[in-house]
């Protein structure tokens, strides 16, 4: 009797080890051919992003030395881009910072295409000037009101 149910339970589990072998076997595969991760700092690398970036965003930056934007030439560090669509456009989604000051008062919001870019940058400036500490915002790019409306509510979520 346990001889015949050793047998049985042998039959019953061995299409299930057949099944499961080959698909276990391929599913590093699965994972070596996932996309990498894409990140500004890696787009800024390559056309037409580069141009783009410059003509947009770096361009348009009113103090290249100002601290406040100098590191808007490298795109900072970056989260990595995740897909948004936003009306019937497609773009790299992606939030930078300065460098060692993530997390603070020196970031923008970074909607990119092959044919666009737009870019909310979200500063503060020190007490004792003009906006006293205030948060500013600088848009960089020309959004639809479809694609302000969806900076205003990344922004609102973002915590600024």
């Amino acid at each position: 009797m346990k001889k015949e149910w050793i047998a049985v339970s042998l039959l019953l589990a061995l299409p299930g080890l057949l099944y499961a072998a080959p698909h276990q076997a391929s599913a590093p595969k699965q994972q070596e051919t996932a996309e990498k991760p894409v990140y500004l700092f890696d787009l800024l690398k390559k056309q037409p992003y580069a141009n783009l970036w410059k003509k947009t965003v770096w361009d348009k930056v009113p103090n290249k030395k100002d601290p406040n934007f100098s590191w808007l030439k490298s795109g900072g560090t970056t989260s990595p881009a995740i897909i948004a669509k936003v009306g019937n456009e497609t773009y790299y989604k992606m939030e930078a910072c300065k460098p060692h000051f993530c997390g603070g008062d020196y970031d923008i919001l970074v909607l990119m295409n092959k044919k666009k870019v737009m870019a909310l940058q979200l500063y503060a400036l020190p007490k004792g000037n003009v906006a006293n500490g205030r948060k500013m915002e600088k848009m960089y790019g020309h959004p639809t009101t479809l694609e302000r409306r969806y900076f205003d509510a990344w922004k609102k979520n973002f915590g600024h």
